[in-house]
């Protein structure tokens, strides 16, 4: 860990960074995976021109489906960023 003047490896610059508790890497990861996922337009193309929410694949047989939920991107980040760092 991190003692003040020495930082011993990623857990340590982590701590030093602000990102010393799981929960905290998990919000940072899916707001800045949200970001890019905004940036990129992905929000935009999981909507119709009414501004409905288009249909989910695996349930609807309609060809303007989507297999995925805009949202389930950036919450699969912060779930990855809280279990696995």
């Amino acid at each position: 860990m991190a003692d003040g003047t020495r930082v011993d490896g990623l857990q340590g610059v982590l701590y030093l960074a602000g990102l010393g508790e799981p929960w905290v890497r998990g919000v940072v990861a899916g707001s800045l995976v949200g970001v890019v996922a905004a940036a990129t337009g992905l929000p935009k193309s999981r909507f119709d021109e009414e501004g409905k929410m288009r249909p989910w694949k695996v349930i609807s047989s309609d060809p303007e489906a989507v297999y995925v939920h805009f949202l389930a991107i950036p919450v699969g980040a912060a779930l990855i960023g809280y279990l696995f760092t």
